[in-house]
């Protein structure tokens, strides 16, 4: 057996993108970028949401429920009974069962 450590895909993947991604910025600067993203942010919002509002509500709960089970904390609940994160990820609207926010 060799005192290696095992191949971690995931971490490579990462590596690899990461220099694509420093390279893409180096050969058309940051601004291209930016206009990019915004422009991708902008046609999701048109295509799938009611607006910039629903779109920001939809990536704040989906971050929110990423992180409650990336924890892997026990779920938490207000006075009322309510969780304190989604313990769902809420339903893209290109996908069946979309309820707006």
């Amino acid at each position: 057996m060799s005192g290696s450590a095992p191949f971690d895909r995931a971490a490579h993947c990462r590596r690899i993108a990461s220099r694509g991604g420093r390279a893409l910025v180096e050969k058309y600067g940051v601004e291209h970028m930016r206009r990019i993203g915004r422009q991708g942010f902008e046609t999701t919002t048109q295509r799938y949401f009611q607006g910039e509002h629903h779109h920001i509500a939809w990536l704040t709960q989906t971050g929110l429920h990423n992180y409650w089970k990336s924890t892997q904390l026990p779920m938490k609940h207000t006075v009322e009974g309510h969780p304190v994160w989604p313990e769902e990820p809420p339903t893209h609207p290109a996908q069946p069962g979309y309820v707006p926010f």
